[in-house]
Order: structure tokens, then C-alpha cells, then sequence
């Protein structure tokens, strides 16, 4: 299955159904609920918006609870739709659309994304078992518990110059086209790199201890002494490794 033609015909898909129906969506009445808390793997999870309930669903707010399970996160402005990456698994969807795309496969959402005061909510339990979590909720406590299977980190390779950065040509599957002598810049040819190569090397990255920045055409990764650039510049993807 060719991914990239497929998330644009999905995208495009999105944006029709969005113009046709946009008028027909009903507001949502928002009862926000503060006492509820939600754990992944027994850890809590903090929220700047409270998660909320409706029609005994938890809504959360989108990009805080993908980036929680590990998910790389795309946000297209035009479609009003989000998608996510995390390994072979890819979910797209859309503001006020109550379907969500896993791998190209539509699946009905009791709830639909909504927006509300700038924050994308989406229903908890259908995008945590979208990207293979196990969901409980204890009905006593408010609480939802999230159970998620760890990012293998014993298969990640690394530089053989700074041996604490992941290889993004080893975790993408593409050889450098130049490296510099010193080992620190990378480039890679743009054309061949599969679609979310970029998102795909941030999970890598950050399932490493990296803590991460995002630029409008970049990633900025930092973890002890090092600083790490990665990023489209021109026809080529280039790595950067800057010591501290």
C-alpha cells in the first residue's frame, strides 16, 4: 500500500466530508470534568485542559495524550484533521468526523474530535486502542488506566562517532548520500524517504532520553552534552550532532 497516496486521498477525503457536513454538526455542550485522571503504564498524566466526559466517553486533549503514548503528531490545518504515527500504525482524524482511519481502514468513533477554547479533544479510549493500548476505566475513581507496550530500544543503532544518537539512516532504512569527516552531518536524499520518516525518527529519538523541540521545518533534539538538528533543507534530510 502506497502510505503517502493513501493519507492524501484520506486528507482530501476528510476535507469534502468537513464542507459538506460542517453545517449540519451539532454544538457540543461542554460539562468539563476536573476530578478525572488518567495513568499510562501506572504513571499520571498531567493536562493543561481538564479531560471531560461525554456521552460516557473521556475526551482529552489530542496532542498531549498521542505524544504520552509514544505517537509522532502531524497537524493539518487546512483538513482541521491530526495524524498520528507510532511504528507500523498510523491514525488520522478529523474535528467534528466521527470516523477515524487506522491504516487506511475506517472505524466508527462514538465521539467525534472536537475543538474547544484552542484545544483538539479526541475520545481517549478509541485512539489509545488504536495505537494497541489495553484501557480500564474504575468507575470509584474517576481514573483510566492505560496500559502500552514499550518502544523496543534494544534494536536501535547508533553513530559509530557519538554512540548515544540513533542512526536515522539505520531506523529509516536509507543510506547517507555525504557524510562529513568528523561525523557530524548527515545528509540524506529527500526523494525515497517514506512518509513520517521524520516523525518515525522523533519516537526513535525520544525513546531514547532525548528531549525534543519542534521547529516549523525541523527537530531539535537535546540530551546531556549533545544537541542534535534534524530536518529538510533544500533536496536533502540532514542530520546534525552539535556538542554542548
Amino acid at each position: 500500500m502506497n502510505i503517502k497516496n493513501t493519507s492524501h486521498k484520506i486528507i482530501s477525503l476528510i476535507t469534502a466530508l468537513l464542507l459538506l457536513f460542517s453545517l449540519s454538526i451539532p454544538i457540543l455542550s461542554y460539562a468539563e470534568t476536573s476530578n478525572i485522571s488518567v495513568y499510562i503504564d501506572n504513571k499520571r498524566v498531567s493536562f493543561q485542559a481538564n479531560p471531560y466526559m461525554e456521552n460516557d466517553r473521556v475526551m482529552v486533549p489530542m496532542r498531549k495524550i498521542f505524544e504520552e503514548l509514544g505517537a509522532a503528531v502531524t497537524w493539518d490545518d487546512d483538513a482541521q484533521s491530526v495524524s498520528a504515527v507510532k511504528g507500523q500504525t498510523t491514525a488520522i482524524l478529523a474535528i467534528g468526523l466521527n470516523i477515524m482511519y487506522i491504516n487506511g481502514e475506517p472505524t466508527t468513533l462514538d465521539n467525534p474530535p472536537v475543538l474547544i477554547y484552542d484545544t483538539t479533544y479526541v475520545p481517549l479510549r478509541a485512539v489509545s486502542e488504536s495505537l494497541g493500548c489495553i484501557v480500564e476505566w474504575e468507575n470509584d475513581k474517576n481514573r483510566v488506566n492505560i496500559t502500552s507496550a514499550p518502544l523496543d530500544n534494544s534494536a536501535t543503532v547508533f553513530y559509530q562517532t557519538y554512540t548515544t544518537v540513533p542512526d536515522f539512516g539505520a531506523c529509516i532504512g536509507v543510506d547517507p548520500i555525504s557524510v562529513l569527516e568528523n561525523g557530524t552531518i548527515y545528509n540524506y536524499p529527500k526523494t525515497g524517504l517514506e512518509t513520517g520518516a521524520q516523525e518515525k525518527y522523533r519516537l526513535v529519538m525520544t525513546s531514547n532520553g532525548f528531549t525534543v523541540l519542534e521547529k516549523e521545518n525541523y527537530y531539535i533534539y537535546t540530551k546531556d552534552s549533545l544537541t542534535v538538528l534534524a530536518g529538510y533543507m533544500g533536496d536533502i534530510f540532514r542530520i546534525v550532532i552539535l556538542p554542548l
